[in-house]
């Protein structure tokens, strides 16, 4: 899931770039050119993402952190654990 996410990002991310060099080419079309930009506009502001309902993106970097938010949050239980267990000195 994460790899094909990341796949359409990365063909919307190429897909500007040929429209960008097809732009500044020698010989643009000389009657399309507002439309040329304003493609290029919508495509460069709205690249499309995978996202759970809105609330994170899902991409590669998606497992990485849920580990690391998992490791700190089990990391925080243990430090929890290991100072009720503890008595005090009297």
């Amino acid at each position: 899931m994460c790899s094909f996410a990341d796949r359409v990002s990365n063909k919307a991310g190429d897909v500007i770039r040929q429209l960008l060099q097809f732009k500044y080419a020698d010989k643009p079309l000389a009657g399309n050119q507002m439309e040329m930009e304003f493609l290029l506009t919508q495509m460069a502001q709205t690249i499309p993402q995978i996202s759970a309902n809105g609330y994170f993106n899902i991409s590669k970097k998606l497992l990485p952190q849920v580990f690391g938010a998992a490791l700190t949050y089990f990391f925080i239980l243990y430090e929890f654990k290991a100072s009720e267990n503890t008595t005090p000195l009297n």
